[in-house]
């Protein structure tokens, strides 16, 4: 398979954080004369947040839980601690983005720090990582991170809250006591992917229905922080899948059903964790089922450039969208289609034809 790598524009996310009144008022600037050491922090998403959002699920696929963000002190790459005290500011005028500040321990004199946020975990991790102050790396970290993807295939809305775990590191800074250190705006990487299916760009097809979609061979885990990091270029995102290498997929989820098959577009309907070109084993396939010039039949997709050759599948990587276009039916009732793949949010898009 091509090798390919995306470009994509810095993604950061917006947060819906709330002082401890019920009003959400403005949060007080910390005392800094006092010898304390402080640094602070953004995360941001310049999209709206209005109705649109709610309906197709985006505001909810990008959602923090203020409850559940964990921010992790790293310097010369060794753990250092965890701050556990933090202010939520206000939204700025015209705009979502939203100052936090947090306090900790030391200005690590000589040193320069960098700040690990991990997000939305607390319902998908299943043990605690075990951290040493001057000995775990934040390789050692990601490697305990690891979410469980669940018995059933997760879904995202108002009322189905365990949101996607994400993962994000500063750039690194020198701090100084008595004064606020800004880390600037961190970036937010999901750890999960996503899939979409068009029939005919939305147009849909006559003759053609789906009526079913089972996702078969699900990962059950993943990490919450890529092993895989971007390099120093933020315009270059993740180029390789990571994953424990215990990854299992045996499982079956429906997450698509139509009596009548009207539908020519099924989006916000799959998220998976990451996968290999060839794990897990069995491999990964979403499973089609329709109705096709009256006639029921099955069609099992993979993620490969040709569907009949395993050598050609491709990983599956965090934080991209990949969005299946059904483009034709052929006379012996096969189906084309055309892959594409880009940043879960704004980037290049990249074409991968199947033959």
């Amino acid at each position: 398979m091509k090798k390919w790598i995306l470009h994509t524009m810095s993604f950061i996310f917006s947060i819906v954080f709330f002082s401890c009144t019920a009003e959400e008022e403005a949060i007080n600037t910390p005392d800094n004369d006092s010898g304390e050491v402080w640094v602070s922090f953004k995360l941001n998403m310049p999209s709206s947040r209005n109705i649109t959002d709610l309906d197709n699920n985006y505001y909810w696929e990008r959602y923090i839980d203020q409850t559940d963000v964990h921010v992790f002190v790293f310097a010369n790459d060794k753990y250092q601690e965890k701050i556990t005290y933090l202010f939520w500011g206000n939204e700025e005028d015209g705009s979502e983005t939203r100052t936090i500040q947090g306090r900790i321990q030391s200005a690590y004199q000589g040193q320069k720090i960098e700040l690990v946020i991990l997000t939305n975990i607390k319902n998908r991790v299943t043990a605690e990582p075990k951290l040493t102050a001057g000995k775990t790396t934040k390789t050692d970290l990601y490697k305990e991170l690891i979410f469980q993807y669940g018995t059933e295939a997760w879904t995202f809305s108002e009322k189905v809250k365990n949101y996607i775990p994400m993962w994000g590191i500063s750039t690194p800074i020198s701090i100084e006591a008595d004064k606020m250190n800004d880390s600037g705006i961190i970036n937010m990487y999901r750890a999960i992917a996503k899939i979409d299916i068009k029939i005919n760009e939305g147009k849909g097809i006559e003759n053609f229905k789906i009526k079913k979609l089972e996702l078969h061979n699900v990962p059950d885990k993943g990490y919450c922080a890529s092993l895989k990091t971007p390099n120093s270029d933020n315009n270059i995102q993740f180029e390789e899948a990571s994953y424990p290498d215990d990854i299992k997929g045996s499982r079956i989820f429906e997450v698509f059903s139509s009596e009548t098959g009207e539908e020519k577009a099924i989006e916000n309907k799959i998220y998976i964790p990451e996968t290999g070109k060839y794990k897990p084993y069995p491999y990964f396939k979403i499973q089609i089922y329709a109705e096709v010039n009256h006639k029921e039949r099955t069609y099992d997709l993979y993620m490969r450039e040709n569907q009949v050759d395993k050598l050609s599948s491709f990983e599956i990587i965090r934080n991209h969208k990949y969005m299946i276009n059904i483009k034709t039916i052929t006379s012996t009732e096969e189906i084309k289609m055309v892959y594409n793949v880009n940043s879960w949010g704004q980037g290049t898009t990249v074409d991968i034809p199947f033959n």
